[in-house]
């Protein structure tokens, strides 16, 4: 990468370790950006593999694009952020709003909208209001995102299971308290919310994938009972099991 490269990355829903400082592993939490001036190639960056839903942008520090240009004087590009700093973090609800919105189907696809995205973005890092929303570089140690990790793996690997706070508590050595609460503030939801998501969409890969009864699926996402699941499904998409497969079908 170019030192004259800045490199803007987000993680939706993954603990990303990217490099070392001080010989201490770094890392990039979801819901989190990441502006970074340092020379750094993808093999820097580790997740695990098929879960990883983020975002990376480029953008060099000498615009010369017309279209941009209007939008910033000589200089005024990132204005804080030039400092001596290598990298820094950001949080606020601008941020998690931006990157949501560039997961709205359609409308994503559109150039003009990301350019316009991108500009959006470009203006509020050369703002002030960016340099109020720097966070601490100080963050949970590593063992804390061992089990963090390990709980995400525990889940992904057994969604035909019911699985309770207190049996996470037990069979990890953490409280209950602690684990929810550095659950939620690492990936934004609560574990119960995020074990829904992982069963909902496992589902939905096996209406779209398979021609397996809709009474399996329920017991592979761990619902005893088809109507259960159907009313819990038809609560996050909108549409029942059987629909949804029809659905895709048409469109396929």
């Amino acid at each position: 990468m170019s030192k004259n490269v800045i490199r803007i990355d987000y993680s939706y829903n993954e603990i990303v370790e990217f490099g070392k400082s001080k010989n201490k592993k770094l890392y990039l939490f979801p819901g989190i950006l990441k502006f970074d001036k340092r020379i750094m190639d993808q093999n820097n960056y580790s997740f695990r593999k098929g879960h990883y839903q983020g975002i990376t942008i480029l953008v060099k520090k000498d615009i010369k694009d017309p279209f941009l240009k209007q939008f910033f004087g000589e200089g005024k590009l990132f204005g804080y952020f030039n400092q001596s700093e290598d990298y820094f973090f950001l949080k606020s609800d601008f941020i998690k709003n931006f990157f949501d919105s560039l997961l709205i189907p359609d409308i994503s696809d559109s150039l003009l909208f990301l350019r316009l995205k991108a500009i959006e973005l470009l203006l509020y890092l050369s703002s002030e209001r960016a340099t109020k929303d720097i966070i601490s570089k100080q963050k949970i140690s590593i063992e804390k995102i061992g089990i963090l990790r390990d709980i995400q793996i525990y889940l992904d690997n057994n969604l035909d299971r019911k699985i309770s706070l207190t049996f996470l508590s037990n069979n990890f050595h953490i409280s209950e308290s602690k684990l929810e609460y550095l659950f939620k503030d690492t990936y934004g939801i609560t574990i119960h919310d995020y074990f829904l998501i992982q069963k909902i969409d496992y589902a939905c890969q096996m209406l779209k994938n398979t021609n397996n009864k809709i009474t399996d699926i329920a017991n592979e996402v761990g619902y005893e009972n088809a109507s259960k699941f159907s009313a819990v499904f038809k609560n996050r998409k909108l549409l029942t099991p059987r629909e949804y497969r029809y659905l895709n079908k048409i469109i396929n």
